[in-house]
């Protein structure tokens, strides 16, 4: 079970880490998006 939760968890990190530059993109524009995504990942 254990093992299985681990699984989940590792599959859905790739799929949010994808998706975030073009969710700030969308929230603040893409002007700063590196920026704001470098402080995003430190965060």
């Amino acid at each position: 079970m254990l093992a299985g939760l681990l699984f989940l968890i590792v599959t859905c990190y790739g799929g949010g880490f994808a998706c975030l530059p073009a969710y700030i993109g969308d929230l603040f524009g893409t002007k700063e998006l590196g920026a704001i995504h470098e402080y995003a990942l430190t965060a």
